[in-house]
């Protein structure tokens, strides 16, 4: 049998698109729960409109209770990821989980964009659930923020807005 995880205490993650959203709510996720997190994000520096960089997220990661280090980079760019593989084996010994969440903005007009939707904190529970099970469980499987919640039990999903519907699974339509 294989022992179920209590935490990422001690463990590496690296994100990549970590400088706010998702992927700065997954890494406060596995910080509250003991872990290191690398962040890897292009926002070095403040942007006119969107608050956060790679710098403040890795001050929040800190502040959740995680040891975070800033790699300012692209995930498209080789040597960037190398870069932050080796500030992960440098700084903690190593790279236990590595979560791709770096992504392109859709810049449709809000009425062709999906309204229904929850905020970042969803994704990162999820996250912080799954990556707490056993890798040989988890790794190359797909799974939905809502139904990973719903399975885990003890959480209220409204606390995360978009209402009471159910979120459109995407895959089914």
């Amino acid at each position: 049998m294989i022992e179920q995880l209590s935490s990422l205490n001690d463990r590496t993650v690296v994100i990549s698109g970590a400088s706010r959203g998702i992927g700065l709510a997954i890494g406060i996720a596995a910080a509250r729960q003991g872990a290191n997190v690398v962040l890897l994000a292009k926002t070095a520096t403040p942007h006119p409109r969107l608050p956060g960089t790679v710098h403040t997220a890795a001050a929040e990661i800190d502040a959740a209770g995680g040891k975070a280090a800033a790699v300012v980079g692209d995930v498209r760019n080789a040597e960037d990821v190398g870069r932050a593989v080796g500030v992960a084996v440098d700084r903690f010994g190593g790279v236990d989980i590595c979560v791709n969440n770096a992504s392109a903005i859709a810049t449709d007009p809000t009425e062709n964009l999906m309204s229904a939707s929850r905020s970042p904190e969803i994704m990162a529970d999820a996250a912080a659930e799954i990556l707490s099970r056993p890798a040989r469980e988890t790794t190359g499987n797909c799974y939905i923020d809502e139904d990973v919640l719903l399975a885990a039990g003890g959480y209220d999903l409204s606390r995360y807005g978009g209402g009471s519907q159910p979120i459109l699974d995407l895959f089914i339509g």
